[in-house]
């Protein structure tokens, strides 16, 4: 009987880690000569695994990239799209990303200031 995969005393879906490094490879991919590359800075034992089921070129090369193949490609962009795109999903009205920096966010004349309690 196989192990089941851990991180600490949390076991985890495998097959989950997997879809989601494939759909994490759309965002490294390049185009090139050899087709479309991604940069293979994921773990060993997982894109093994994605280079077995035809996903992705031999990633014990010494090339830093790996080159997708078209179904690698396809299901990578897939994947990407299912479980990070913001179509569906609901916003608030600002983003953490749009959000302005504390130095840039005005006071407001008469609030209470909040002073430390004093050392004892």
């Amino acid at each position: 009987m196989a192990q089941e995969p851990r991180v600490g005393r949390m076991k985890y879906d495998l097959g989950k880690v997997h879809e989601i490094t494939l759909a994490l490879l759309s965002l490294t991919s390049f185009k090139n000569a050899d087709g479309v590359r991604a940069w293979k800075g994921q773990n060993r034992e997982t894109m093994d695994r994605l280079c077995s089921k035809g996903y992705l070129s031999d990633p014990t090369s010494k090339a830093k990239s790996v080159v997708l193949s078209e179904e690698g490609e396809k299901r990578s962009r897939e994947l990407f799209a299912n479980h990070f795109s913001l179509k569906h999903k609901i916003l608030p009205k600002q983003s953490f990303l749009q959000a302005p920096a504390v130095n840039q966010i005005p006071v407001r004349e008469g609030l209470p200031t909040i002073r430390p309690e004093p050392a004892i």
